[in-house]
């Protein structure tokens, strides 16, 4: 069983025998937990806010020196964190391109505003492949899918659909993949 819960991801780099590496806090409403793993090596050090699945919390016991130290770890669903990181490059990389597209579109004259598509609320997240199917095919603004599938395998399949579409990127503050506007 995993949680989805909204904090902040502190991640602090270290230097160890074997070089540099990070670790992370999370800091929620209910508590704050250590984070270990190798995926965090990705992201720069700084705090990221977003809504994280945490799929294991377990008591971690270290000893150093002679002393006990103990405090709660948490593992996250690796997966998404990675999209998280990965988008949140894709957005640094692209805000110079945006800042030129914003100065071109408002030196245009503006268009007739083309029908609005429809989006998935919070209601209405998306797991199963008929209904991002059709999402995909109405050219939807977003597309939220639902991240708490049991099946992950299944929410892995649907994530790749979304991938390999290249017409989508993720919005890891509003957990939901918004379409990406093309230059005409």
């Amino acid at each position: 069983m995993s949680i989805s819960i909204s904090g902040t991801l502190r991640v602090i780099q270290r230097t160890g025998r074997f070089g540099n590496f990070c670790v992370g806090m999370l800091d929620t409403e209910i508590g704050s937990f250590r984070i270990k793993n190798p995926v965090l090596d990705e992201f720069d050090e700084g705090s990221y806010e977003g809504v994280f699945l945490i799929t294991k919390i377990q008591l971690a016991v270290n000893y150093t020196d002679g002393s006990c130290h103990q405090d709660l770890a948490a593992q996250l669903d690796w997966e998404a964190l990675r999209i998280m990181n990965q988008s949140e490059q894709v957005e640094e990389s692209e805000t110079l391109e945006t800042a030129a597209m914003i100065e071109k579109v408002v030196s245009e004259t503006p268009t007739e505003p083309e029908p609005k598509t429809p989006t998935p609320s919070d209601d209405n997240l998306i797991s199963d492949m008929k209904a991002l199917q059709a999402l995909l095919d109405s050219g939807a603004d977003e597309i939220k899918l639902d991240n708490t599938l049991e099946d992950r395998s299944k929410f892995r399949e649907l994530l790749n659909v979304i991938r390999d579409s290249k017409a989508y990127r993720f919005d890891p503050n509003g957990q939901k993949w918004v379409r990406i506007e093309t230059p005409e």
